[in-house]
């Protein structure tokens, strides 16, 4: 058995494991959820729906979610992701940073952007990662929400996505690193002509993950914001979720009423 059928394997037993001890990070950290009802389920089912369309959306319309920039693709799928988990929470985030994952593999494999693409389409590559990152940002969101006990401050909310996003693209690279041997190579050897090289490219992508970060910070909080503040059934969950006062639960109850 080569190398590429041992890391696919590694790679899909990975997802299985990621996918296992994000369960039990929720369980452990954040208890039992309430049972929830029948239009729970089905508004939850809208939400996944509208964040999923969102994603395919981008996935497949040209240099939507993947932008070629020069060797390197920079993406704008992480924005859902972490809308999702801002909502939701990592459960959520797992599902929707599968989609990520699976959608940067699809485009891999049907229309990369440049050579450096061709790497993703390695699954090991382009899955857990992402599925990965929407865990972390889902914990990370669902941690502010619980230490805040009231009303998400939404420059917090922008921190916790930018850092969120810096963390998938060290995710991103350190799995690349790891199973991509001329990568691997490149950055290990000692001759001194490549320096000067090695240095501008790690300054050109941490120039994009400062954008991708960027765009994070700003757009989370504002459609976090917006949606919930225009959606009853979003802004019921989010009182619910940072613990609010009896007094917004009136004015949500009211307003359904």
């Amino acid at each position: 058995m080569d190398k590429d059928n041992i890391l696919a394997i590694v790679g899909l037993v990975l997802i299985v494991v990621l996918s296992i001890l994000s369960a039990r990070l929720l369980q452990r950290f954040f208890g039992k959820k309430k049972e929830k009802t029948s239009t729970d389920l089905i508004h939850q089912m809208v939400a996944d729906a509208f964040i999923i369309a969102i994603e395919m959306v981008m996935i497949f319309v040209p240099n939507m979610a993947f932008i070629g920039v020069g060797p390197f693709s920079f993406t704008l799928l992480h924005l859902p992701v972490l809308l999702g988990a801002a909502l939701f929470g990592a459960r959520r985030g797992a599902i929707y940073g599968l989609v990520f994952g699976l959608g940067s593999w699809f485009k891999a494999l049907t229309g990369a952007n440049n050579a450096f693409d061709l790497v993703f389409q390695k699954i090991w590559v382009s899955v857990p990662p992402r599925l990965l990152f929407g865990v972390i940002a889902g914990l990370s969101f669902s941690l502010l929400r619980k230490l805040s006990k009231g009303k998400v401050n939404g420059v917090y909310l922008g921190l916790v996505a930018a850092a969120a996003t810096c963390v998938h693209t060290v995710l991103v690279f350190a799995d690349l690193i790891l199973s991509t041997d001329w990568i691997w190579n490149w950055l290990t050897t000692s001759e001194a002509e490549l320096a000067g090289g090695k240095i501008a490219i790690a300054g050109f992508l941490a120039l994009g993950m400062a954008g991708e970060a960027t765009l994070g910070a700003i757009l989370t909080p504002t459609l976090y914001k917006t949606l919930t503040k225009a959606i009853p059934s979003l802004r019921k969950l989010d009182a619910e979720k940072t613990a609010a006062q009896p007094v917004i639960r009136e004015e949500i109850e009211k307003e359904n009423a």
